[in-house]
Order: structure tokens, then sequence, then C-alpha cells
């Protein structure tokens, strides 16, 4: 998947021509796929006193990466959500309709991506899920639902919120939430 995030990290951290970060990112950073598919970074190296005079300073700055694929020249691929699930069971059939600016001549990928909990620059319930799915089936002009299967159990994807993307050759929606909901 073009797309998936740490993709995009190993381009942004060793890619000097891709994005070079406009500070140091050294320790206790947080990056995060967004919902409208850019990474989001925020904090490095923090101390208790905010230490500004430093080698290493405490960094309060934020930055935003945008990946080449949400480049205006790639809005005509890009897929919108008109409807989703808010929540989800395990196993079970979830039906979206999407858009598009023109006329879809491949399948669509649906894919969660779990909201991530970040530590020591490491985003640790960051996993992206790609469902099993049928589609599209085009219902209006650049109208088409898509049915996928949402994960099977909660080895595979833990009871949570997660972002919803449909994505059309590399190109992500902007994301939808959806709640997997606890087995009973």
């Amino acid at each position: 998947m073009a797309w998936f995030c740490w993709f995009c990290w190993v381009l942004l951290m060793t890619s000097s021509l891709l994005f070079p970060p406009s500070f140091l990112w050294i320790r206790f950073f947080l990056r995060a796929v967004l919902q409208d598919g850019r990474i989001f970074l925020a904090g490095s190296n923090p101390h208790q006193f905010y230490s500004f005079n430093v080698e290493f300073p405490t960094e309060l700055r934020l930055e935003a990466f945008s990946p080449p694929y949400l480049n205006d020249t790639q809005s005509v691929m890009k897929p919108t959500i008109v409807a989703a699930p808010q929540q989800v069971n395990y196993g079970a059939p979830l039906t979206i309709l999407i858009t598009t600016p023109v006329v879809l001549t491949g399948l669509i990928e649906v894919n969660l991506v779990s909201s991530p909990f970040v530590t020591h620059s490491f985003a640790q319930g960051q996993r992206l899920l790609s469902l099993d799915s049928s589609g599209p089936v085009q219902t209006a002009a650049n109208t088409y639902e898509i049915t996928a299967t949402a994960p099977l159990t909660p080895m595979i994807a833990p009871p949570s919120y997660y972002m919803l993307f449909a994505v059309n050759q590399g190109i992500p929606s902007i994301a939808a939430w959806v709640q997997l909901l606890a087995p009973i």
C-alpha cells in the first residue's frame, strides 16, 4: 500500500529531498497518521523544566507532513466517503458509499488505521488493517458502494475506534471514524 505510514516515515527520516524536518527529532516525539492522510509530528526531548538553552532543547513546535499522494495533482483520484457505519462488530460486513471525481477503473481498498498511543517516539498502537472487500458497485454517477468485512477477532484488532479509509490507486480518502465493538 503506497500510503502506509511506516513507508512515509522511512522517506521522511532518510530523505532530505522529500521532507527535511525543520528541527531535530530526538526522543519522546509523537508521529501519527491524521484523518486526512497527513503525518503529524510533535514534541521532542521533553524536560521537566522546559530547557531551551541547551544543546538539545525541549521542542514545542508541531509539523504535519503531506506525502506526495496528497498533492492537488492527485485529487482527481481521491475518493470521498459519503456514508459509513459508526459501529461494526467483528466479522460483520460493513458497507460504505463513496464518490469520486472520475469514473473508477479498478478496485478500492478499504483500510482501518488505529489511533495510536505514542511513547519514546514509537507509535505502539498504530496498525493498518487491509479489509477484504467486494465491489465497487456503481449506484449513481461517480457514486459507488463497497462492502468490506470487519476483522474477525480482537486478536487482529482490539476493540477501539479506527479511521476507515477508502483508497483508490494509492490515494486515500479522508477517513471516517468507526468503532470496532467488543464481543459480547
